[in-house]
């Protein structure tokens, strides 16, 4: 269930409160599984892998062909993992604040969680579409305005990606810094840094 946070806080607060909060009615139960398999495809499940009865229906929208109301005719499993870059991000920001919340002996692995994260997607075997792989993607060199932000940032083409790298591992200039400044300092890089880099 925590996993869901990520994928949709509305979401994850309804089914915490049926499931977790509440005793379940049994009325409600069809509602609460068709809720948890509309999160499916943020977890990278499908209806197949999970199971189903074979008498009830199973919706976890993997053939869905459109994404914010916009039909799209290009390869979907690019654009679907694509779409998901806000949540390996929210995934990092996750783990790293539950580690500094709850498991205050244990900071540094999960900065190594969300740093195996950073680098390998929500699916290893799909790296291309990692966090990592776009701070560093070399598309960017054909735009004029990429060589200004190069230049500021010390002739550093990956600088993105070296400054993220250094605050995950407590290297650089974050060797002194606390857990609380480096998951500021990944969180606001993430979400301002790289999603603009790789629009570019």
């Amino acid at each position: 269930l925590p996993l869901f946070s990520a994928c949709s806080s509305s979401t994850y607060r309804e089914l915490k409160d049926l499931l977790i909060d509440h005793d379940v009615i049994e009325m409600q139960k069809e509602y609460i599984f068709s809720k948890i398999q509309s999160l499916y495809s943020c977890l990278g499940l499908t209806c197949d892998l999970v199971g189903h009865m074979e008498q009830e229906e199973c919706d976890d929208s993997s053939d869905l062909k459109s994404l914010a109301g916009y039909r799209y005719v290009s390869d979907q499993q690019t654009v679907n993992k694509a779409s998901q870059i806000d949540i390996d991000m929210r995934k990092v920001e996750i783990f790293i604040q539950n580690g500094m919340t709850q498991f205050k002996g244990s900071q540094e692995i999960l900065f190594g969680t969300a740093f195996g994260l950073y680098n390998y997607g929500q699916h290893s075997q799909y790296t291309e579409y990692s966090l990592s792989s776009m701070a560093r993607d070399t598309n960017r060199n054909i735009v004029p305005s990429f060589v200004s932000f190069r230049r500021y940032f010390g002739s550093d083409a990956n600088y993105v990606d070296t400054m993220l790298v250094n605050a995950f591992q407590k290297e650089g200039v974050f060797q002194l810094a606390s857990a609380d400044q480096r998951k500021r300092f990944i969180v606001f890089s993430l979400n301002y840094m790289l999603t603009y880099m790789t629009t570019l």
